[in-house]
């Protein structure tokens, strides 16, 4: 076998390996997925994907790209948007980052650390807050 035929065959064991390296790490994003949904579920939070939601394996070892956001919900009735006037839910978006890590409200949450549970203490915060301002609004309404 000449120098030729060695290197057409590496980069096809090198392709087959990228491939399964893909989808080994689909795989973990996906259950790194999984639990921040069980979290939200657990605490009673409502959520839904994103428009921007795009993960499948397929997308994902072909191209590479993916993205794994969810609207999370911070009042359960619609409130008067400040800056058009219409009724909007308010929402805040987490996202599963490639390295695992998550993001929400413009703060990063390090893979290392795998607590779900800071970054659940945040939402549930901003839920919190989101309460209390809505409802002073209320009260000074009347």
């Amino acid at each position: 076998m000449n120098i030729y035929e060695q290197a057409v065959k590496q980069a096809e064991i090198d392709k087959q390996q990228s491939t399964l390296d893909r989808q080994v790490e689909f795989e973990l994003l996906k259950s790194k997925e999984n639990l921040l949904l069980e979290k939200l579920d657990s605490l009673g939070i409502r959520y839904e994907k994103s428009v921007y939601y795009s993960f499948n394996e397929e997308d994902f070892v072909s191209s590479n790209r993916f993205r794994v956001r969810y609207n999370v919900y911070l009042y359960p009735n619609k409130v008067k948007d400040r800056r058009t006037w219409e009724m909007k839910y308010l929402t805040k978006e987490i996202q599963l980052k490639r390295n695992g890590g998550y993001t929400f409200d413009s703060k990063d949450y390090n893979p290392s650390s795998y607590d779900l549970d800071t970054i659940m203490k945040s939402v549930v915060e901003s839920i919190m807050k989101a309460a209390k301002y809505n409802i002073n609004n209320k009260q000074q309404e009347k």
